[in-house]
């Protein structure tokens, strides 16, 4: 009959690669503390320029909504123009003014909203960048 013993596991054990260990590198003290502070630092330029681009697309969102009121308030007028069976030279002349003056302003609108949403997607990549280098890692 057979040895048990010889199934369950060789008599040698096998000899241990320590090239596939994780290992962990160490600095200093005071490198460490250079390399927190750095981070406080980074996270801090972070946060402030966050700040910047949000009162910067605040003040943007100002201007954005009195020009939307500026458009809704010559819409109106245009529209009450259309609505006219006929129209006079001058109500005509006014009409094609307001129906250019309603182009420029829509292009213009687009431009701010997408200035306005281009300042809050990088605000937020700056207060995730400061989260992240505050805590050390990325929390969803």
């Amino acid at each position: 009959m057979m040895d048990p013993q010889s199934f369950d596991m060789p008599s040698e054990r096998a000899a241990l690669d320590i090239t596939r260990l994780r290992t962990v590198r160490l600095v200093s003290p005071q490198v460490a503390r250079d390399i927190v502070r750095r981070r406080l630092e980074l996270a801090n330029t972070h946060e402030m320029e966050a700040m910047r681009l949000r009162l910067l697309a605040d003040a943007e969102m100002t201007l954005f909504e009195r020009a939307s009121g500026m458009a809704f308030a010559q819409l109106d007028e245009w529209l009450a123009l259309q609505r006219l069976a006929v129209r006079t030279f001058a109500q005509e002349s006014q009409y094609q003014t307001l129906a250019c003056e309603l182009e420029r302003l829509e292009k213009g609108l687009a431009r701010q909203w997408q200035t306005i949403a281009w300042m809050l997607r990088q605000a937020t990549h700056h207060e995730a960048s400061a989260e992240i280098l505050r805590s050390g890692r990325f929390q969803q």
